[in-house]
């Protein structure tokens, strides 16, 4: 299985106005300007990374070895499927047809079933045989929100503890709610 980000955010879901307002730095204060935009990134894809979500709009795209009855999309939350394709027994891409699948958006994380009484069509025997292309965007307000604080907050502690590379604590628990629960 391979995961792949296709079409990155094209902005960032929080500013560099907004940390420098956490970490207690003047507006008119720019000496920090270049070290709050570099930390921005990095603390994006980290929050991202463990909540498995995102904010702002992506496009991600997922490789498998072959069909199974459920795959889960390990990026979310997932507003759409852009294309679904496989190899056939001659290698020639194809489309999964729509009819053969569901896209069940009331868990986490969303996942692809397949219809009852469908079945997957016949594929090359190979790795990355199946790719599914999916959109991803936070949807929810309230998770939106807890997510971009949270950024806010592990930018403003990443200026002041750059050496650590861990989640506090309470910024974890802020997104606690928002991880995938798995059993």
């Amino acid at each position: 299985m391979g995961l792949t980000l296709v079409t990155p955010a094209t902005e960032a879901p929080i500013t560099r106005d907004e940390v420098k307002v956490w970490a207690r730095i003047s507006a008119d204060n720019t000496a920090f300007d270049a070290a709050i935009d570099m930390v921005i990134p990095g603390v994006v894809r980290q929050i991202e990374k463990y909540t498995a979500k995102t904010i702002s709009e992506q496009v991600w795209e997922l490789t498998l070895d072959g069909f199974c009855s459920v795959i889960d999309l390990p990026r979310g939350p997932v507003t759409a499927i852009d294309s679904f394709t496989y190899l056939d027994s001659n290698g020639t891409s194809r489309d999964v047809m729509a009819s053969t699948y569901v896209l069940d958006l009331t868990c986490s994380p969303q996942r692809v079933l397949l219809e009852p009484n469908a079945a997957w069509p016949s594929y090359q025997n190979r790795l990355s045989v199946i790719t599914i292309r999916f959109r991803t965007k936070m949807l929810d307000d309230m998770a939106a929100a807890d997510m971009k604080q949270a950024m806010i907050m592990l930018a403003a502690y990443r200026f002041d503890h750059p050496e650590d590379g861990a989640i506090p604590e309470g910024i974890r628990d802020l997104l606690s709610s928002y991880r995938d629960l798995v059993i």
